[in-house]
């Protein structure tokens, strides 16, 4: 009833998604089931259908609700072509991009059936933007549109049974403790129930609200099961965060979520156990990444897109990512948080600092992230007040992101071209001066600051920078920052003469000859090229090609440990093999660096 190529729309005004890339989202338990399957097993494949088998008008119960779907035809007939004209092309390129990825399916399980699997959700395995802020909640999961609700408990049950049950088996299957329900067991019972006997689905004796409860859409916290986890090691303890069903929310609207809401506690131990020394943390997000991207790029973007939406609307007399648009725009037009995800740890500032002072009095932890489309590394040196006062924290975060969709080509081309954005993420490091109160910075009478930095001293708490106040700015020594930090990117630091061969900076083949300079030239600007695409580039520091990150970690004869990030990328242009391009060796011991101080113009 709902084929291929036509579900952008529904998804978009029954379901209330915001996925702009919806044309043939997964909507029921066994598409969701079937998915799975088809991402891990070569065994279930069969031939792909083509451009002929789905671009068609729909037929028979489908043309009953054909007011429902994509209107394809609608949007062909206003450029003077068929539907199948007008989404061959673009079909074709999907078609070619699936069987990429299903020739690389008997890899992928060969490698999960012969290592220690863990697994965590982010908003694919649901639909992207799962739970991005509360007016995506209250739009997904209002009454008046159960299809929402209906999709997005279909992926969560279909990830619980396929990912979730077998992170920790013990605690899906273990009996109620006294005051303490095991929600896990549940809903593993309630899907049991759903899909009991021959169909159909769901079962008669289904309890779709407790379902609903159980699946966080939306339901109460105290009734949901915990699908975060921890996986002890000898000396070492994993944390593995949810940061989709436990969420907070200001307002109603397009304020960033806190992503962990009041479970933090819940979520990230307060201190290790039975002689471990080391806590992983894994967030399906970066807790922290470039500050040219997380607190420059991205609200950017996000205005930007806000002013393209509200030029849109006064154009063609309204329309927003619910409401009926033309024909040729199934996708509606969704505002700047939507389109490109406002919900990174640092854009809720208090929430990201809380978690920072969890992890400090640990003195060295390491966060293992994706989701972002780059690999990087970065270090965040914490100090926190105290008499006396305790040595720096030192806070790790690696990122590893994507092995298959790789970042818009444009974004790369961006940085590499511009030698002051290269300047710029390299350095100056963001540095942070914080208190629980208001700020205790005193700027002199007549000084000029920004209104939004003014703003920033009288919070609670008050998050300011270090650096550019005004001459004169003052901190009064009895009221110092109750804590600090600075945040580092690392950078691979090993010579030339160890990088994989095609990273090297080229030498002079040749001298110029005067009678025949054309050569020398040649050589000249290709080393140039060269140089500007590896000395200054950003692989030593960045990956933004498909990347795969291996963590290991060295302890030297007085116990310091140090972490290496090797961060395998393509060996040449257009490869299908790898070579270890980045490589990021950092202490965990806590810097020796003065910590961040006031500084003025």
């Amino acid at each position: 009833n709902l084929p291929a190529m036509f579900r952008q729309r529904p998804m978009r005004e029954l379901a209330g998604f915001s996925s702009t890339d919806a044309a043939s989202h997964l909507m029921a338990f066994g598409e969701y089931a079937a998915m799975y399957l088809a991402v891990w097993s070569p065994r279930v494949w069969s031939p792909l259908a083509t451009a002929a088998d789905v671009l068609k008008s729909p037929t028979g119960a489908a043309a009953s609700i054909a007011d429902h779907l994509t209107r394809w035809d609608a949007c062909a007939a206003t450029q003077g072509k068929t539907f199948r004209e007008l989404r061959e092309k673009s079909f074709d390129a999907e078609r070619t991009s699936v069987e990429l990825f299903r020739d690389a399916v008997p890899r992928v399980a060969r490698v999960l059936a012969n290592v220690a699997t863990y697994m965590i959700f982010d908003d694919h395995e649901v639909t992207d933007d799962w739970n991005l802020n509360a007016r995506w909640r209250n739009r997904a999961y209002s009454p008046e549109r159960p299809l929402g609700r209906n999709v997005a408990r279909n992926g969560v049950m279909a990830y619980t049974v396929f990912q979730g049950w077998g992170n920790d088996p013990k605690k899906w299957g273990a009996a109620d403790e006294a005051n303490k329900p095991n929600h896990n067991r549940q809903l593993l019972e309630q899907i049991e129930q759903a899909f009991a006997g021959n169909g159909p689905y769901p079962a008669a004796q289904t309890n779709t609200d407790r379902l609903d409860e159980l699946t966080g859409i939306p339901g109460t916290v105290a009734k949901q099961p915990d699908f975060h986890y921890r996986v002890p090691g000898p000396r070492h303890l994993v944390a593995v965060l949810d940061t989709r069903t436990r969420r907070q929310f200001k307002g109603q609207g397009v304020l960033p979520a806190n992503l962990l809401g009041a479970s933090l506690n819940d979520q990230v131990p307060a201190n290790l156990t039975d002689g471990r020394e080391l806590l992983l943390v894994v967030s399906p997000p970066p807790v922290v990444g470039p500050h040219l991207i997380d607190a420059i790029a991205q609200p950017l973007l996000q205005t930007i897109q806000d002013m393209k939406v509200g030029l849109a609307e006064v154009a063609t007399g309204g329309g927003t990512v619910q409401q009926p648009l033309g024909p040729c725009e199934p996708e509606g037009r969704p505002v700047g948080a939507e389109h490109y995800d406002a919900e990174s740890w640092f854009a809720d500032e208090v929430a990201f600092e809380k978690l920072l002072a969890r992890l400090a009095p640990h003195g060295k932890a390491v966060i293992l992230s994706g989701d972002v489309h780059y690999g990087c590394s970065l270090i965040v040196d914490y100090w926190r007040k105290g008499s006396p006062e305790p040595p720096p924290a030192r806070i790790v975060q690696l990122t590893s992101s994507p092995s298959r969709n790789i970042f818009k080509a444009i974004v790369e081309a961006v940085l590499r071209s511009s030698a002051l954005l290269q300047r710029y993420q390299a350095g100056p490091q963001p540095e942070r001066l914080a208190w629980t109160n208001e700020s205790s910075i005193a700027v002199p009478a007549g000084a000029v600051i920004g209104p939004g930095r003014r703003a920033r001293l009288r919070r609670k708490p008050s998050l300011v920078p270090a650096r550019l106040w005004p001459a004169g700015t003052t901190i009064p020594g009895d009221k110092p920052p109750d804590w600090r930090w600075r945040l580092s990117m690392a950078r691979d630091t090993r010579p030339d003469s160890t990088r994989p061969p095609l990273l090297r900076q080229p030498l002079l083949a040749a001298e110029l000859n005067p009678g025949d300079p054309v050569p020398g030239y040649r050589l000249i600007a290709a080393r140039h090229a060269q140089t500007a695409f590896t000395h200054l580039d950003h692989l030593r520091q960045m990956v933004f090609t498909n990347n795969i990150g291996l963590v290991s970690f060295t302890v030297d004869g007085g116990g310091a440990v140090t972490v290496v990030h090797t961060l395998l990328s393509r060996d040449a242009p257009d490869s299908t093999t790898f070579a270890e391009n980045t490589v990021h060796t950092i202490a965990l011991a806590a810097t020796t660096e003065p910590r961040p101080e006031l500084v003025t113009t």
